[in-house]
């Protein structure tokens, strides 16, 4: 059974200093899906697929940053967050 991981913000940083971390996220966001469009475009390759990988870990760091300095979280919390939404990925038959 999956534990809820509580979400909820601790009030420690400023409103100025929450949006600068959403908007820097939101940023992250916006710049991955339009790398992630442009490399689609391309002819399946193992370069493009290190491209991707590296694209998705980018976007990873920036929200962990956002999870951290934005929300307060602790990287043990933020570890459990990400172990308990990971999806199983179904093998292609």
């Amino acid at each position: 059974m999956r534990r809820k991981v509580n979400l909820e913000y601790d009030g420690a940083m400023s409103e100025k200093e929450l949006r600068k971390e959403l908007k820097d996220l939101t940023t992250s966001v916006l710049i991955f899906l339009k790398h992630l469009d442009l490399l689609m475009k391309q002819p399946s390759s193992v370069e493009r697929g290190k491209k991707i990988a590296t694209l998705c870990n980018n976007l990873d760091i920036a929200n962990d940053s956002a999870m951290h300095f934005g929300l307060g979280f602790g990287f043990k919390k933020i570890g459990r967050l990400k172990k308990m939404t990971k999806a199983p990925i179904k093998k292609e038959k």
